[in-house]
């Protein structure tokens, strides 16, 4: 009997201690086919928004059409914002002109209109709850 309820136990001690995560799919529009290259996207936390070499995770496709889509599995319950571009010479890095504004395809998480400056983390944040997917589009500009 007692060996049952040890067993009971620990069972459940072992499924509380997964962490319940979220999954979220990027719908990425408006990708230039006939530029090629790579499309790279990030995603980042409230705190370190747009610092490069901050990222919580990256992935990067080669460019096969016009709408592109990154499936995240396994994302921790939060507020996200993805940033993707078009890396059309695939160098890794986006080019931007003297002023620092894109060159390559580039859009942000809820598509936020631009006006002076990058927009800021609210704009852009998603929020991914546990055992939900969420879809988000991103149109390049």
């Amino acid at each position: 009997m007692h060996k049952r309820i040890l067993v009971l136990l620990v069972f459940f001690l072992h499924m509380n201690g997964f962490a319940q995560t979220g999954r979220v799919i990027l719908q990425i529009e408006n990708v230039q086919t006939r530029k090629g290259g790579d499309v790279i996207t990030a995603a980042f936390d409230s705190k370190d928004f747009l610092k490069t070499g901050r990222e919580l995770w990256t992935a990067s496709k080669e460019v096969s059409s016009a709408k592109m889509v990154f499936v995240f599995e396994n994302v921790s319950p939060g507020e996200y914002a993805f940033v993707t571009y078009q890396d059309i010479d695939r160098n890794k890095s986006m080019k931007t002109n003297f002023i620092g504004y894109p060159k390559e395809p580039w859009g942000i998480s809820n598509n936020p209109r631009i006006l002076f400056g990058p927009p800021s983390f609210n704009e852009s944040k998603v929020k991914v709850n546990a055992n939900q997917t969420t879809t988000v589009n991103i149109r390049l500009n």
